[in-house]
């Protein structure tokens, strides 16, 4: 398994379902994101690099998700396709449990 990585299995459902291809390190902020969201929907932005911060804005510039201070909000559809990447790039699956 390679978890937290960028294969072609994840490169590929990221442009189905976002359009384009996504970096690693845009790989890698999608579960802290989805935590914040589970969790009070509040982003410390003192904890995070420049480089998620910018992440962060073209996320908002897509429509993807709307900044209110340092509190976040996200589309159902951007919501669905980060766990489905998140579901490639982390969990050990099976695409058929028979």
């Amino acid at each position: 398994m390679s978890r937290g990585r960028l294969t072609e299995e994840v490169t590929k459902r990221a442009k189905e379902l976002l359009g384009r291809e996504i970096s690693l390190r845009e790989l890698r902020l999608m579960p802290y994101i989805d935590f914040i969201l589970k969790n009070g929907q509040k982003i410390p932005f003192n904890k995070i690099s420049e480089e998620e911060k910018k992440i962060i804005e073209r996320w908002e510039e897509e429509g993807f998700i709307k900044m209110d201070g340092i509190s976040i909000s996200v589309t159902e559809k951007f919501y669905n396709a980060m766990s489905s990447i998140l579901w490639i790039a982390y969990v050990d699956y099976k695409k058929d449990l028979k």
